[in-house]
């Protein structure tokens, strides 16, 4: 299993002492993705196959005979060392283990990630309409630093089924009458 390289999946994964299921990378062998999250944003990202041969395998320690692969909850410290090597983001899953390509083992984490799909919005045909807009992450980063707050309110003006533009920030917690504005990405 490899995760595409520009992709940092372990940037949302939340490190606490009371869910450790949600300290790791969650991997579904069916659906070949990987899912973290940290409470308030989650990333779900397509797994790839480098070849036929590297596909990741679960095995049984009986038998090393391959079996069907399994859910599993990926440390992030495999995540990290899988980018930093030769083979980028190759992870071999294994029973209770990832094994880099250089034979290098990570235990799995234990127990039950949270069922992550039911907090996915339905975004099939229905009643009413959806509105795609696109924001540059390094510029909302740079306006909440100028703002003196981490959690921002983005205030977007709908009139007559027009989207007007910038949009209207403002700090969620320290709000002393600061405010900015961001201007949109183009979304194709």
């Amino acid at each position: 299993m490899k995760i595409p390289k520009i992709c940092k999946i372990q940037e949302v994964v939340k490190q606490e002492n009371t869910n450790y299921a949600i300290n790791g990378v969650y991997y579904d062998p069916k659906e070949e993705i990987v899912v973290a999250t940290n409470g308030h944003a989650m990333a779900i990202i397509p797994t790839e196959h480098t070849n036929k041969n590297c596909k990741s395998i679960l095995t049984t320690p009986q038998t090393d005979s391959p079996t069907k692969e399994k859910e599993t909850i990926i440390s992030t410290k495999a995540i990290k060392a899988s980018q930093k090597r030769q083979n980028q983001g190759v992870l071999l899953i294994e029973k209770n283990v990832c094994r880099l390509l250089d034979g290098t083992i990570y235990p799995n984490i234990e127990g039950k990630f949270p069922d992550w799909k039911t907090i996915i919005p339905d975004m099939s045909s229905g009643g009413g309409y959806d509105i795609k807009i696109g924001i540059d992450a390094v510029h909302l980063h740079q306006l909440a630093k100028a703002l003196g707050d981490n959690k921002l309110c983005l205030t977007i003006k709908v009139e007559n089924n027009r989207v007007y533009q910038p949009y209207y920030v403002t700090p969620l917690t320290n709000n002393i009458g600061q405010y900015g504005v961001i201007t949109p990405c183009k979304v194709n």
